[in-house]
């Protein structure tokens, strides 16, 4: 997707800025951080009083970012997401791995993965 010119035609795929430039970043200097944060902040509020935008984030300003496209291969909605939390393949992994004899550790182990996969995605 990287060296692509035309836009993909799917609804999932959107252009996005990557930093994936090997070259060494060379930091700015303090004088030139402290005007440019000045700039943003005065950008900001005026355009917060006239009811536009925020200016464009940091990652669109840098000189070493290049617009890509993505694609969103898999976008669940809530439904999935929930049905995924309560029941992933870690937990048919579980299920397999233990027999009838444990099935109350097998439980509490699958109730752990489980909030920790919808907790902690």
């Amino acid at each position: 997707m990287h060296k692509r010119e035309d836009p993909i035609s799917s609804p999932n795929g959107k252009i996005v800025a990557s930093d994936l430039d090997f070259k060494p970043i060379t930091h700015p200097s303090l004088a030139s951080r402290v005007t440019s944060g000045t700039w943003l902040a005065f950008s900001s509020f005026v355009r917060f009083l006239l009811g536009m935008n925020p200016p464009a984030g940091k990652a669109a300003m840098l000189g070493n970012t290049k617009m890509v496209q993505q694609l969103n291969v898999w976008n669940p909605g809530e439904l999935e997401t929930r049905l995924f939390c309560i029941y992933s393949p870690a937990h048919a992994l579980l299920w397999m791995a233990t027999n009838t004899t444990n099935w109350v550790l097998a439980m509490i182990i699958m109730g752990l993965v489980g909030a920790q996969v919808c907790v902690f995605p």
